[in-house]
């Protein structure tokens, strides 16, 4: 897929600006943004027939709209889903509208309650020490695809066998929030629902967590600790590699690093991992002097939003000390926000930390970064660091 695409038009050369792309093949996303935020901040896209709003003003009033719902992913079992994966799939906070998202986003605070603090340098000590050879290693893979979620089981009290049998196949049942899975993908989520369903849900009733007598509420319950893990696999790895890639950038290292959780927050605002969400309008919403008609899909496009200069002074500068910086959209905002945004935050800022204190030089040494083939995330597919 393009990023742009040329059309002749009266002898003049145009360039039609696609909202829809994929990060493999975009070297700088926040050219786009830059230019729709200009011209059309609320762009209707005839071709892929949905709305794409760009400004933080737009983007700000949908994700706090009554009448913009989370759309289904896809038609019911459209891919053919065994009952395990579909369970895990369709109980989920984020995919859940009106009254079935007020229980499930209660059910998924009290799993957050239900966490224990865990040592999250210990963790990282522990994957570092044994993956670097060298002293290089693929951050990307051995800490940004794996600290999260490690974190979290042990902070729910898995024991180690399901500890690692769940950290080993979460890259497989994360496709399963895909929209578009191949045949082979469907079989390798399909092959693990079963057994990592059956140990957290075991998990979960032996320690109290969920309610044993009540059969309605306990899919919510292990269908949403399953979605925890999920959503750490993804916005975990991008905030860890972006994170760190901005203090790399920085002049002055140390003073970031004095300063890492406004760091942290500004490389929310600057450089998310996650780059769109969707909506839809189950109401008619006016944006900008723009009706949306009841039923359109919107694309929230977070990112750009984060750059607009109407809400950030010199939005294309990574500035620590920004007065607002807090104010990104990275986690959304009302009903649907991002439960996870304390915890996420939390444990990058002690990761990095942990890095920089134990090593006294970390240095990117693969350029340029590769991206997974992905349309709402900008992650990072690898991230070589030498530690010394």
């Amino acid at each position: 897929m393009f990023l742009y695409k040329a059309s002749l038009f009266r002898g003049i050369i145009t360039y039609t600006m696609h909202t829809l792309f994929l990060h493999a093949d975009v070297q700088d996303p926040y050219t786009v943004y830059r230019q729709r935020l200009a011209s059309a901040p609320v762009y209707w896209d005839e071709q892929n027939q949905l709305w794409a709003l760009y400004s933080y003003a737009v983007c700000s009033a949908v994700l706090q709209h009554e009448h913009a719902y989370i759309p289904a992913v896809d038609a019911p079992n459209a891919h053919g889903l065994n009952e395990y994966a579909l369970s895990i799939k369709e109980h989920l906070v984020r995919l859940q509208n009106g009254k079935a998202h007020i229980v499930a986003r209660s059910i998924a605070m009290q799993l957050h309650q239900c966490m224990w603090p865990v040592e999250i340098a210990e963790v990282a000590a522990q994957l570092i020490g044994a993956a670097a050879t060298g002293g290089v290693i693929d951050w990307g893979t051995v800490i940004a695809k794996q600290l999260p979620v490690r974190v979290l089981l042990k902070s729910f009290g898995f024991e180690q066998t399901d500890e690692a049998m769940i950290a080993a196949q979460l890259p497989v049942l994360a496709t399963i929030m895909w929209p578009h899975k191949t045949p082979d993908q469907v079989n390798g989520i399909n092959a693990i629902a079963k057994e990592i369903y059956g140990a957290v849900e075991a998990h979960l009733l032996k320690k109290g967590i969920a309610p044993g007598n009540d059969d309605s509420l306990l899919p919510l319950y292990v269908s949403n600790c399953i979605g925890l893990f999920i959503q750490s696999y993804d916005a975990g790895r991008g905030l860890l590699c972006n994170a760190l890639l901005s203090l790399l950038e920085e002049d002055n290292i140390q003073a970031a690093v004095n300063n890492l959780r406004q760091a942290i927050v500004e490389t929310l605002r600057f450089n998310p991992p996650v780059h769109n969400t969707r909506r839809v309008a189950a109401g008619a919403i006016e944006l900008d002097g723009v009706a949306i008609p009841e039923g359109a899909a919107m694309l929230v496009v977070l990112a750009a939003a984060n750059r607009d200069a109407m809400q950030f002074v010199e939005p294309d500068r990574f500035h620590i000390n920004r007065a607002n910086n807090h104010q990104h959209l990275s986690f959304g905002a009302g009903i649907h926000a991002c439960l996870a945004d304390h915890f996420v935050t939390q444990l990058v800022q002690e990761c990095l930390l942990y890095l920089f204190t134990q090593y006294k030089k970390i240095a990117l040494i693969e350029t340029p970064l590769q991206y997974e083939r992905l349309v709402n995330a900008r992650l990072v597919k690898r991230m070589l660091i030498k530690i010394f």
